[in-house]
């Protein structure tokens, strides 16, 4: 009875060792090539919104990365970007860290649809900034680059244009 119970066990383990291997294999084929993120954006693109609408992605989901032509259209706000190229490390995802190396957006155009009404002074109050904001990983970002941004605050104004604009973050937690 033992060595049945021997064997049953070896066998399961065995199978359930092989299934995690061939999930991390799938998983690693489509983050990791180029061919796997083209499959998984073919199937995930299908559970986009009608407001949203992407042209063209290439590279890896692991980075390099780059989306072309993102439209979102919304009753608030439009917003449309030519190109976003992201190289990120996901792997200190692990150690609960987000590790952007590098962000860059060009042609980002974006139109406020809808304007709120103005507060009556009784109703507003100031703004205050939060003392702490508890983030549950730390951020890094390496450099995030901005090239030809237009804002408009209505769709008939004229756009506040920004040539391009260079930033870069660290944000950590102190945990004891």
């Amino acid at each position: 009875m033992k060595r049945v119970l021997k064997t049953i066990f070896v066998a399961a383990s065995s199978l359930l060792a092989g299934l995690i291997l061939i999930l991390l294999s799938v998983l690693l084929l489509l983050i990791g090539t180029e061919s796997g993120t083209q499959f998984a954006w073919q199937r995930a693109s299908a559970f986009l919104p009608e407001t949203v609408e992407v042209n063209a992605i290439e590279g890896r989901l692991a980075g390099p990365l780059e989306i072309r032509g993102l439209k979102i259209k919304t009753t608030g706000f439009d917003l449309e970007l030519d190109r976003v190229e992201l190289d990120w490390a996901p792997s200190r995802l692990f150690w609960r860290e987000l590790d952007i190396e590098s962000i860059a957006l060009q042609g980002l155009r974006y139109t406020q649809l809808e304007t709120l009404p103005p507060k009556a002074k009784e109703e507003s109050t100031p703004v205050t900034l939060p003392e702490e904001i508890s983030l549950p990983l730390d951020v890094r970002v390496g450099k995030l680059s901005l090239r030809a941004f237009e804002f408009r605050s209505q769709p008939d104004n004229a756009p506040i244009v920004f040539v391009s604009a260079l930033f870069s973050a660290l944000a950590d937690q102190i945990r004891d």
